[in-house]
């Protein structure tokens, strides 16, 4: 029984000490100036950051850092390790999504898949409206799953950082899904703070949506958005963060509602740059 009891004191300090380390060490990881390389690194990457205003500066550092003490990134495929860079990158482009709003961001995240290139994505059936429909096995660029892990190819990030500006951008779309399946569906309806604009964006994104499916010309929406409300929600985040002007001219109600959603305004910071306020 003292044996027991001797054992039983040693396995709770130990545990106590480690605690107590990683606490110290996440103090300091917080309290630590943001990496000029890091920096760098993010004004390669993540074009938004150069125009990011000063007022949110210090917001999105402390996401980004939060995203990468909180998840965990995993090589897969064949990649070898992630590497700085790509973890960087990802971290930069999720929090951009978080960055002004309330709250701990990404809860139910626990892990980051990188790929090389396209992987293969195994037949499945997700939840939608009407039931449960079957996703075809074939390979993809990313996928995000309800159950805690989102999958990128490191080779499409990498297109669509160099095409910035097509209004497309992987990363992006993966976390709008995440967000979107806050409440364990990724059906379209994000949870908007104010109830009515959630009934206000199923009424709006309906009729958008059906203006996709039509081939109207005014609409800069990625054509993808047409297969089903979920994914009009991501390509219709895609372009609120890749295309900001451009979507409040062509989509003045999302771009007004997705605001709401951020509570950003990104049409208003190349402005701010450009008026003179320092990046």
């Amino acid at each position: 029984m003292i044996l027991f009891w001797a054992v039983s004191v040693a396995a709770v300090v130990v545990f106590l000490t480690v605690s107590v380390r990683s606490k110290m060490r996440r103090t300091r990881f917080f309290a630590a100036p943001f990496p000029r390389t890091w920096e760098k690194i993010l004004l390669r990457n993540v074009p938004a950051y150069a125009i990011l205003p000063n007022r949110l500066r210090e917001k999105y550092h402390r996401r980004i850092k939060e995203f990468l003490s909180e998840k965990t990134f995993e090589a897969c495929g064949g990649l070898e390790t992630v590497s700085d860079e790509m973890a960087l990158t990802i971290a930069g482009y999720a929090s951009l999504l978080s960055v002004n709003r309330s709250g701990p961001a990404w809860n139910s995240l626990h892990s980051v898949l990188v790929y090389p290139r396209a992987f293969a994505a195994a037949g499945e059936e997700s939840e939608a409206e009407g039931g449960l429909v079957a996703r075809e096995r074939g390979t993809r660029d990313g996928e995000s799953w309800t159950h805690g892990s989102v999958v990128f190819s490191w080779q499409r990030i990498a297109r669509d950082i160099a095409l910035h500006g097509n209004g497309q951008n992987v990363v992006i779309h993966e976390f709008a899904h995440q967000l979107d399946s806050d409440d364990g569906i990724a059906g379209g309806r994000p949870a908007f703070p104010d109830p009515s604009d959630v009934r206000a964006w199923q009424n709006i994104a309906a009729r958008e949506l059906e203006r996709l499916r039509s081939g109207d010309a005014g609409t800069i929406l990625d054509e993808y958005g047409a297969e089903n409300p979920a994914e009009f929600f991501a390509v219709s985040v895609e372009a609120f963060f890749e295309q900001p002007a451009e979507t409040k001219r062509a989509h003045p109600e999302i771009y007004a509602l997705l605001s709401r959603l951020f509570s950003l305004d990104p049409a208003t910071w190349e402005d701010e740059r450009i008026r003179g306020e320092p990046v």
